[in-house]
């Protein structure tokens, strides 16, 4: 590398530092609700040809309401609180390498690549704008990733892929389950992609066919809840009214015209009131359409904290699986940390499940949590 070229790179990284920078400190903003703008750079490399795929296909694809791609999947899972409103697709943008030198380059040199080539194209030149995401597709396919405010995509991408790294550009981190024996992959945790239910596990999720490729069977509740998309008068935090058991009626997530909690929380740790299990009903129905049956799941859900309570990391949840069962199957009882969970009934004329919990967690008269007047059962 000459020290010109040394130079320029040392320049680019420091630019797109900045860019990422810009963009997590958007992509990590909660609740995130409302339009989140994307610039999307289609770059190919100098000796790939023409595109087999125009940039309209990919607004299509992307941001089109109506045609069942990617806009309509953010819409059912945000309930229409979350959308892509002024998004733009730009390109082709030629690239200075060839096929084997850019594909030679590490994971930020690809994404410099491209996002140099889009800025100084001599004609439809894009600087991407601080805190904006964006995604760079290229074309041909040399890799797949995703990170706040940002994701790198194939030429020929699905619905999902775009869904589980454009989820990671807003900052949502894989999802998992609670099985000790599962491994993805040599570099992934144990439990890691485990959950087929949400998209963040897309490499083993469940899927729904669309006109542009496979789709996510759907995007779990703690997800959803954290970035704001369920309306409050529909999240249920047990033991919050000093009762220690009642039974709960589900509406299944998707159908929300159904009545009933679409998510009930039951914290559990005296030392973190947001380390909690999560309750939601699943029907196989519409973009989920493909999960094996009708069902209630349960999730282990933990926002990664430093001691000052400050959170350090993004939003890990776990799948409870019945580890019992030689299909693993979600787990539709639970006895642990003093909670105890049953599901009673799945009624799927009417869209709903009847589910019982007890907690301990009102027995311990914890500061913050519940504010009412001390009885004489309290201890």
């Amino acid at each position: 590398m000459s020290h010109r070229s040394h130079i320029m790179r040392k320049h680019f990284l420091a630019f797109a530092a900045l860019l990422l920078c810009a963009g997590a400190s958007q992509s990590e903003a909660r609740p995130f609700r409302g339009s989140s703008r994307v610039e999307v750079l289609l770059c190919r490399t100098s000796d790939s040809g023409p595109p087999p795929r125009t940039p309209g296909h990919y607004s299509n694809m992307m941001f089109t309401r109506g045609g069942g791609g990617l806009a309509d999947w953010w819409r059912d899972m945000s309930l229409d609180n979350f959308n892509n409103n002024g998004a733009r697709v730009n390109g082709w943008y030629q690239m200075t390498q060839n096929t084997t030198a850019y594909t030679a380059l590490d994971r930020w040199g690809k994404v410099g690549a491209c996002v140099n080539a889009a800025a100084s194209a001599s004609t439809g030149a894009v600087t991407i704008p601080a805190g904006t995401i964006y995604y760079v597709v290229t074309f041909p396919s040399v890799d797949l990733f995703g990170w706040a405010g940002g994701a790198f995509l194939p030429w020929d991408l699905s619905v999902g892929d775009v869904a589980h790294e454009g989820g990671h550009g807003i900052s949502l981190d894989h999802s998992f389950s609670n099985d000790p024996n599962y491994r993805n992959a040599d570099w992934a945790g144990i439990g890691e992609y485990d959950d087929p239910w949400d998209v963040m596990s897309w490499a083993n999720s469940f899927r729904a066919t669309t006109p542009f490729g496979d789709a996510p069977s759907g995007l779990v509740t703690p997800h959803r809840d954290r970035m704001g998309w369920l309306p409050r008068n529909r999240i249920v935090v047990h033991g919050s009214d000093g009762v220690a058991e009642r039974t709960y009626t589900l509406a299944a997530v998707e159908q929300p015209a159904a009545g009933g909690a679409l998510m009930i929380r039951v914290p559990y740790d005296p030392g973190d009131l947001f380390r909690y299990y999560s309750i939601e009903l699943r029907r196989r129905t519409g973009w989920s359409a493909g999960i094996p049956a009708d069902t209630v799941l349960i999730h282990d859900v933990k926002r990664n904290r430093d001691t000052n309570g400050v959170p350090t990391g993004p939003q890990i949840a776990w799948l409870q699986r019945d580890l019992t069962r030689s299909d693993k199957a979600p787990a539709q009882t639970l006895n642990a940390n003093g909670v105890q969970i049953t599901v009673l009934s799945i009624n799927a004329a009417s869209n709903q499940a009847v589910v019982r919990v007890r907690s301990q967690i009102t027995e311990r008269c914890l500061q913050g949590f519940v504010w009412r007047e001390a009885s004489p059962t309290d201890r």
